[in-house]
């Protein structure tokens, strides 16, 4: 009891595939070949950069991926748009000008305060 090894650690646990979230909200996943590059999907989104998803701290620079890094698979990777970016570091008002967008309609989590 107790002896168990979690499936996390497991070597033949990883997936094949490659997660990208764009920034809109849309999912793509990355299937079929051995190898992905960043470049490949930067030179489709000409306008966005790459970063992956376990890499954001704040207080540090944003971690875009260069153009030759290549996709780790069982990994998920964010698509961004450069010009949200002019920031150096990321904080927390940066992140939440990010998250504002004339495309996005807002979330209706029910009745507002007014409304009752």
């Amino acid at each position: 009891m107790g002896n168990a090894v979690s499936p996390c650690f497991q070597q033949g646990s990883r997936s094949s595939s490659v997660k990208l979230i764009f920034w809109e909200g849309t999912t793509r996943i990355l299937t079929g070949r051995t190898k992905h590059i960043a470049g490949e999907i930067m030179f489709e989104n000409p306008d966005m950069m790459i970063c992956h998803a376990d890499s954001f701290f704040i207080g540090h620079p944003v971690p875009s991926l260069a153009i030759d890094d290549e996709l780790v698979p069982g990994q998920t990777y964010f698509v961004l748009p450069l010009d949200r970016f002019a920031f150096k570091a990321l904080s927390a008002s940066s992140l939440a000008a990010f998250s504002s967008s004339p495309k996005r309609t807002p979330i209706n989590f029910g009745e507002s305060p007014s409304s009752t």
